[in-house]
């Protein structure tokens, strides 16, 4: 991680903290911040893939899974846009998902990193508080306030852990 994504990765983190502690005052109103997060985040991730494979992934193999994936997370964002006028359950069933989703991939990166000896234990932590919280969504499936709580002290926890990693030294492996 060089010295620009560093900056990237702490002031990402400050958003997140700002945006987590005002969903966490104000519950009410957070399904809809969530929804705006969720569409702005997909809208974001989708035109970062397009732009990636205009520029450098259509020459390269597997380049059209980048195209693929870009048009469907900008599929998904104008599909959330739709539903901003009643977000509720919808919003949160792709939170549980998400969070559900990724919990796992971090789990399974850290079981990785651990067997060949890398830093391990953030990842592990990080997978086990995101299946917790798609957990504790799932319970509380029927209290938008609770739930939005629940994804806002999500949101924190992301946050300081972004921030931590971006001011960890990077392994560096040199090939000889």
């Amino acid at each position: 991680m060089n010295n620009l994504q560093r900056v990237g990765a702490v002031v990402t983190g400050i958003l997140m903290l700002i945006t987590g502690s005002i969903l966490f005052w104000f519950p009410e109103e957070g399904t809809y911040i969530v929804a705006f997060i969720l569409a702005a985040a997909l809208f974001l991730m989708g035109a970062q893939l397009l732009i990636y494979y205009f520029t450098m992934a259509r020459r390269m193999v597997g380049g059209k899974s980048v195209l693929l994936l870009g048009i469907f997370l900008l599929d998904f964002c104008a599909f959330t846009v739709t539903i901003l006028d009643e977000p509720g359950v919808m919003i949160m069933m792709y939170l549980v998902g998400w969070h559900a989703f990724s919990g796992l991939v971090d789990l399974l990166r850290a079981r990785e990193a651990r067997t060949h000896r890398g830093a391990w234990k953030l990842k592990a932590l990080t997978g086990v508080v995101k299946i917790c919280i798609a957990a504790a969504c799932t319970i509380h499936w029927s209290n938008m306030p609770v739930l939005t709580l629940i994804y806002s002290i999500g949101l924190c926890y992301a946050a300081i852990a972004r921030i931590i990693s971006a001011f960890r030294k990077t392994e560096v492996v040199y090939i000889q």
